[in-house]
């Protein structure tokens, strides 16, 4: 059967599919450095390059050989000409070994390398709390251990992890459990590590960093790189682009110097580019290939041989920030640092986990309560815990001469931790002691009235290493994920029961509410940008509003302030309410200095009376006040308001002169 031609006939340079037998030879692509003319060109020149340099030599040979003279010259100037190259090859060595021995020691990058089965290498065994976390970055290690099923069904590896959330939450840890639970060798650096004072340092650190960890994996199959606190060298970039923006923003604004904007995002971007744009080269550039397999691939070709480089080592980069919002979009990118964990603070369950953790590694005695441990260490980090338990702890108890840590000593060192060590005041006068007593006693009556569901952990009058002369710490006993509006208001009025309580004692006013008025401001808008007192509006946007924003913001603004006026009032209602309480407390600081949480409240619950025991007086107060504040603020609405549409509806979408119901939920004692 004849055969019939393909009606699409394969491409120059490729072997026609039809054909079989033996192997297509591959066809050079037909360019004019090819054809005859230009390789015949070619070659007359090499023919006339070569016949002059044998001219020359034939000439001076002969010259030499029939006269002595000529000889000595000859021989003269080769002997001059190769001093002189003697003398500058000297003194290139010795400057090119000078900067190579500078670029050596300031490019040298500082590393943490951790092989497969040292003696300094963690597991997730030594990683307490967070197990769904551990369960999860598990899954990623055992294909680290073993890629082939995987890709044998075509998946990808993770070429990329990071790792974000506060400090002290372990990242770094989760970072060497995952080396050492894949049993994978580790390398890391910090990011600050990554940079340089001369330009080019950078290069050669991220390039030295990348080659350490390439010579781990294809010694031990695997390797994690890990940069710790990668926003050093990652934002470099994005600092440019930021500067730029602010810059275009002050242009359109006034009073602002664009320059200054340009010139901090420019610097920015000059310290670590160089070193970003590096190290982003060489994640993508894993897969090419490297000079032996190079090498191979020509030597392959030179026998007709297709050759296919074989990959059995793999890098799995890592980084970790407390700032991922900072980090240049090109670092975090699909193929790059694209899978992203959060490592936040332990939750409760997670902390009991933690707390057992360190405690295995010490010497404690009976009297140590686990559960009350993890009820008053809610929102610290595992390093915090660990601080405060191995450190601090066997400290005190140390020097107290005790061989086992008691709750005495596990107490104290968190207090210090939170709140700073006692520096007492040698000599204080008596009078101003007694009011700051009765300051932090006004906290503490308020605190167990309005915040039942926290516990007060300590009350004291002498004065802290943080620079406050007293304090009183509550802490949450039920975790708050989600907390109602109401609450901001009863903090309110904990902070304000400090001065109220010295008027109620002196009648006077003293300038002891540094950290209070503060709070106040900080839970009030709390309550304005959660509707508390109505929709809350944008602030500096006058949107639909138009020129009677001005008018309306300090009308709410007097609002507030009337607020803040009647919270006053009815936190001075209350003191005067647990009067007794308040001074059973403020006495016996000025006796002891300091109270437990236990102490405070058996004070309290001794000195109560029938009447003190209503508690609707606080929440009916508060109900009456922001019936009022949203009357007023309603009322500021409808008259500044530019016009309404027939829904009921202001231009801007906010309701105008509708009925609110409010529902006040109390504090329960």
């Amino acid at each position: 059967m004849a055969s019939i031609p393909s009606p699409n006939p394969s491409p120059i340079g490729l072997p026609d599919p039809s054909k079989s037998g033996k192997k297509q030879k591959r066809q050079k692509i037909d360019i004019p450095y090819y054809r005859w003319p230009a390789r015949l060109k070619r070659g007359i020149g090499s023919v006339i390059k070569f016949a002059i340099v044998a001219g020359l030599l034939i000439t001076v040979v002969t010259l030499a050989s029939n006269d002595d003279v000529i000889l000595n010259m000859i021989t003269t100037g080769l002997a001059g000409a190769g001093q002189l190259l003697a003398t500058l090859l000297q003194v290139v060595l010795f400057i090119g070994f000078q900067f190579v021995l500078m670029f050596w020691f300031m490019g040298r990058t500082k590393m943490e390398v951790i092989k497969p089965g040292d003696d300094t290498s963690v597991t997730f065994a030594d990683y307490w709390g967070q197990p769904k976390l551990v369960q999860l970055v598990q899954q990623w290690m055992s294909l680290l251990r073993d890629r082939k099923e995987y890709e044998k069904m075509g998946g990808k590896y993770i070429s990329g992890l990071l790792l974000y959330g506060p400090p002290g939450t372990g990242k770094t840890m989760l970072a060497k459990a995952i080396a050492g639970e894949s049993g994978a060798a580790f390398v890391s650096t910090e990011g600050t590590g990554l940079t340089g004072v001369f330009m080019g340092m950078d290069v050669l650190k991220v390039l030295q960093f990348v080659g350490k960890a390439k010579k781990m994996a294809k010694k031990y199959g695997a390797c994690v790189a890990y940069i710790d606190e990668i926003d050093a060298i990652g934002t470099s970039r994005g600092s440019v682009m930021q500067g730029e923006r602010r810059a275009k923003e002050a242009n359109q604004g006034e009073g602002a110097s664009p320059s200054k904007h340009v010139m901090m995002g420019g610097g920015m971007g000059m310290g670590g580019g160089m070193a970003l744009s590096t190290l982003l080269s060489q994640i993508d550039g894993m897969g090419n290939p490297t000079r032996g397999e190079k090498f191979m691939r020509r030597l392959h070709s030179f026998f007709g041989r297709d050759y296919k480089p074989k990959r059995d080592w793999h890098i799995m980069w890592m980084g970790s920030t407390n700032r991922p919002d900072v980090l240049d979009p090109a670092l975090v990118r699909s193929g790059r640092l694209d899978t992203h964990i959060a490592v936040l603070a332990p939750d409760r369950a997670s902390r009991r986990q933690i707390i057992q953790g360190y405690l295995s590694k010490i010497d404690y005695d009976e009297t140590v309560d686990v559960e009350s441990i993890v009820a008053d260490t809610n929102g610290l980090t595992p390093a915090d815990v660990m601080t405060a338990i191995t450190k601090n702890s066997v400290r005190i108890a140390f020097f107290d001469g005790r061989r086992k840590v008691a709750q005495k000593d596990i107490d104290k060192a968190f207090l210090e931790m939170r709140d700073g060590m006692e520096m007492p005041i040698e000599e204080f006068d008596e009078g101003q002691r007694r009011v700051l007593a009765y300051h932090e006693a006004g906290h503490a009556i308020a605190q167990y009235y309005m915040m039942p569901e926290q516990k007060i952990i300590r009350a004291t009058i002498v004065r802290l290493s943080t620079g406050s002369y007293g304090h009183m710490a509550p802490v949450d006993t039920v975790e708050q994920h989600i907390r109602p509006v109401i609450r901001f208001a009863y903090e309110i009025i904990v902070f304000l029961a400090g001065r109220a309580s010295e008027k109620v004692y002196s009648g006077e006013m003293y300038a002891s509410v540094g950290g209070d008025y503060p709070g106040v401001r900080y839970y009030m808008s709390r309550l304005i940008e959660n509707g508390f007192f109505g929709p809350p509006l944008a602030g500096g946007d006058m949107g639909a509003w138009g020129s009677s924003y001005d008018q309306f913001a300090r009308n709410q603004e007097q609002t507030l302030k009337k607020y803040w006026l009647l919270m006053e009032d009815a936190t001075d209602k209350l003191m005067r309410r647990h009067w007794k309480e308040v001074t059973a407390v403020a006495e016996e600081l000025l006796v002891k200095g300091t109270l437990n949480g236990k102490e405070v409240v058996e004070l309290i619950e001794s000195n109560q009376s029938a009447d003190s025991l209503n508690e609707d007086i606080i929440p009916k107060t508060l109900a009456a006040m922001r019936a009022q504040a949203l009357a007023e603020i309603r009322a500021t609405r409808e008259l500044h308001a530019p016009s309404t549409m027939p829904n009921g509806l202001s231009a801007n979408g906010v309701g105008v002169g509708t009925d609110e119901s409010v529902v006040i939920i109390g504090a329960k004692p």
